[in-house]
């Protein structure tokens, strides 16, 4: 439940809130950064071989909310 509700929020953040511009793609090129930058530390951190698949959707739950914090941090930085 929480890897769905990330991932429709980012995905919302991302597709309907902005337009296509130079300014734009260099804050997607950004939240893309540090998504995989959790996905990394995440990699790291949680275990591969014990109770993988319960972290696996947590793991990427965080990812996409990791994501789409970053976008509505800069468009609340937009707004202002």
């Amino acid at each position: 439940m929480f890897f769905l509700a990330t991932s429709i929020f980012y995905c919302y953040e991302w597709l309907y809130l902005w337009h296509t511009d130079e300014r734009t793609k260099v804050i997607r090129y950004a939240s893309a950064y540090w998504m995989f930058s959790v996905l990394v530390l995440c990699d790291f951190l949680l275990p591969k071989a014990y109770m993988w698949h319960v972290f696996f959707l947590l793991k990427y739950g965080l990812v996409f909310m990791v994501g789409a914090f970053y976008l509505v941090i800069q468009k609340y930085r937009d707004a202002a």
